[in-house]
């Protein structure tokens, strides 16, 4: 069965050992598909655009991204 979504995240990143430290957030939508498989297990995969913004603390350096990103599934139902 089809499916839509948006989605929104946090996102953080850090470097062991370095003072490099960015945080921001994402933002997407995405469609789908799902397919039962057997009884309690399924199969799916979403494609859709997101929107990436990452600031760097130590030089206040900002950075925006446009990407498409995929995912794959298997998922089990526990009802």
């Amino acid at each position: 069965r089809p499916y839509l979504g948006a989605e929104g995240d946090f996102v953080s990143s850090k470097i062991s050992g370095s003072v490099f430290s960015a945080a921001g957030g994402a933002m997407g939508a995405f469609a789908g598909i799902e397919r039962m498989i057997w009884r309690r297990f399924s199969v799916g995969l979403d494609v859709g655009p997101y929107v990436f913004v990452l600031h760097e603390r130590t030089t206040g350096v900002s950075q925006s991204n446009f990407d498409l990103v995929a995912n794959a599934y298997i998922l089990f139902h526990l009802f």
